[in-house]
C-alpha cells in the first residue's frame, strides 16, 4: 500500500540522517579523541602549509666534445633487523624521515644533572599511589618503506629470554628483553567522554640494533604511531631516531657525533646527555635496568633519564613504588610499579607497571594529562614478533 511505502521512505530518511549525523560528529571530534592521553605522546598542532622555493645549483661546466651522463648511484640497502626469536632473518619497516615542519619554538627545559651513565639512582621515601582513574586512547601507524636486504642476526634471542648487556665501568647492569609483540586494550576519557581503542607494541632487536613501534588505533578514527630505532650498547638502548605520527610525522634525531638532539619542527636543539632516551624507548630502558638487577631498585628508588619528545628533551624521574599484583584483560600478573609525577603545569602523570614474567616489558601504562584526560593501556596478550 502507498501508506506503507511512504512510512518506509520516512524511516529510511531518518536512518540516513542519523548515520550522517554520527559521521559528522566523528569528523568534528576525531582530533580530540585520537590526540588525548596517548602514551608518551605530545599533542600535535595543525599549522597552515607553507611552500619554499628550491633553486637548483648551476650545472658544472662540460669539457668540450665530452658527453656527460648524469646518473644517480643506487642507494645501498640497509640491512634489516633479524627477528630475534627466529633463526631466519626477516624484513622490518623503518620510519621515513619527517619533513621539516615549521612550528613555534618550544623552549628547551634545563636538564637535570642527575642523569649520568644512563641512570642516576637515589634512595627516597616510597611514593604514594595516585587515585585510580577511568581511561584510554588510540590511533594507527604510518607506513614506511620496507627494508628487504637480508642480514644474518648477530644474536638469536628467545622471546622469553632477556639478553644481558656487559656493564661498562660506572654503568648499572642491564638485560634487554627478547623480541616480542604485545597487544593492549586502551580505555580512555577525553573531555569526560569515555571510549576504548586497541594498542600494539612491536619490539625487535638482534643484540646490536633495535626497533620499537607503538600503535594506538581506533575504528573510523585512524591511528597514531610512535617509532624508535637505534643501537644497543653498554648503557642499554641508544636511540638514533624517534618518530611520532598522527596525520604527518614529526621526528627527533639523536646526533651523537655532534652531541645534540635535534627536532624536525625546528625547535631549539638540546644537548645530548649519556643514556638519553625518547618517549618510547625510555619505557623499554627502564625494564632493561630492572631486569638486569632487580635488587638495586627497592621501593623509593628514583631513576632519572634524559627523555626527548618531538619538541624538547628534559630529565624524567621515575620513582619505584614497589610490587603490585594486577588483574588485566590478559590475566593476573605480578608487576613492579613506577611513577613519574608532573614537574610543571600541564605535565603528564605517568604510571608504569613492568612484569617480570614478561621480561619487564610494560603490561600497563596509565597516563593522566594536565587537563584530566586519561589513557589506560592494559595488556591483553603476548606473542613472538
Amino acid at each position: 500500500p502507498a501508506a506503507d511505502v511512504a512510512q518506509m521512505r520516512r524511516q529510511l530518511a531518518l536512518i540516513t540522517l542519523l548515520v550522517a549525523g554520527a559521521h559528522l560528529w566523528l569528523l568534528r571530534h576525531a582530533d580530540d579523541i585520537v590526540q588525548s592521553g596517548l602514551p608518551g605522546a605530545e599533542r600535535l598542532v595543525t599549522r597552515p602549509m607553507q611552500t619554499r622555493q628550491i633553486v637548483p645549483p648551476p650545472e658544472p661546466a662540460r669539457a668540450a666534445g665530452a658527453r656527460v651522463a648524469a646518473t644517480l648511484p643506487p642507494a645501498s640497502p640497509t640491512p634489516p633487523l633479524a627477528a630475534a626469536p627466529r633463526a631466519s632473518a626477516i624484513s622490518l619497516q623503518a620510519g621515513s624521515p619527517a619533513a621539516a615542519d615549521p612550528a613555534p619554538n618550544a623552549p628547551t627545559s634545563a636538564n637535570d644533572t642527575e642523569s649520568k651513565a644512563g641512570a642516576h639512582i637515589a634512595n627516597e621515601p616510597a611514593v604514594p599511589k595516585p587515585a585510580d582513574a577511568m581511561a584510554s586512547a588510540s590511533a594507527p601507524p604510518a607506513t614506511a618503506p620496507a627494508v628487504t636486504a637480508p642480514a644474518p642476526p648477530s644474536q638469536t634471542v628467545s622471546p622469553q629470554t632477556p639478553t644481558p648487556v656487559p656493564a661498562a665501568a660506572g654503568t648499572p647492569p642491564l638485560a634487554i628483553p627478547g623480541s616480542m609483540s604485545m597487544r593492549y586494550v586502551v580505555s580512555a576519557t577525553s573531555r569526560g567522554r569515555p571510549y576504548q581503542v586497541n594498542g600494539t607494541l612491536q619490539w625487535q632487536h638482534d643484540g646490536e640494533r633495535y626497533q620499537a613501534r607503538l600503535e594506538i588505533s581506533a575504528f573510523l578514527l585512524g591511528a597514531r604511531v610512535q617509532t624508535s630505532v637505534g643501537r644497543i650498547g653498554a648503557e642499554g638502548l641508544a636511540p638514533t631516531r624517534f618518530g611520532d605520527r598522527l596525520r604527518s610525522e614529526q621526528a627527533t634525531h639523536f646526533q651523537r657525533d655532534k652531541g645534540v638532539i635535534s627536532f624536525s619542527n625546528n625547535a631549539p636543539e638540546a644537548p645530548l646527555e649519556p643514556g638519553a632516551q625518547d618517549r618510547l624507548s625510555v619505557i623499554l630502558q627502564l625494564g632493561a635496568l630492572l631486569a638486569g638487577a632487580p635488587q638495586r631498585y627497592p621501593a623509593g628508588t628514583v631513576i632519572a633519564l634524559q627523555t626527548a619528545g618531538v619538541r624538547e628533551a628534559e630529565a624524567w624521574q621515575f620513582s619505584v613504588v614497589g610490587p603490585e599484583h594486577l588483574s588485566l584483560p590478559g590475566g593476573a600478573v605480578d608487576t613492579v610499579k613506577l611513577l613519574r609525577l608532573p614537574r610543571r603545569e600541564f605535565d603528564q602523570t605517568i604510571e608504569l607497571w613492568l612484569a617480570p614474567s614478561q621480561q619487564y616489558l610494560p603490561v600497563r601504562v596509565r597516563i593522566t594529562q594536565g587537563n584530566g584526560d586519561v589513557a589506560d593501556q592494559q595488556w591483553l596478550s603476548s606473542s613472538a614478533p
